[in-house]
């Protein structure tokens, strides 16, 4: 991360556009990118390690919502500071409290 370290303030900029017109446009090409990773990331998911009777679109989107609210929130929460490697570690951290949550939800 240290090699991209604007890369996290270019993303924040961009989740946190407020101008209607540039909004619009980021948000449709954000979705489109979103869906093809989601996708990716998610075709060969084992559901048989989910609790008995669990839907597994409906844990996936769950797990695709708290994510994004996560990273939404976590940039909201930072948006007047420039990003630093702790501020990495702070993010990788929380985001991992979240995943042995969601975890204990779903898994058997």
């Amino acid at each position: 991360m240290r090699k991209y370290s604007g890369f996290m303030d270019f993303l924040k900029t961009v989740y946190l556009e407020e101008s209607n017109e540039v909004k619009q446009e980021l948000d449709g090409r954000n979705r489109s990118l979103l869906n093809a990773n989601i996708a990716k990331v998610f075709e060969n998911i084992d559901t048989t390690k989910f609790k008995q009777g669990v839907d597994a679109g409906m844990v996936i989107h769950t797990v695709v919502w708290a994510y994004e609210g996560f990273s939404k929130d976590f940039l909201r929460r930072n948006k007047d500071t420039h990003f630093d490697e702790s501020d990495y570690e702070k993010m990788f951290a929380e985001a991992e409290r979240y995943a042995a949550f969601l975890k204990e939800c779903f898994y058997q």
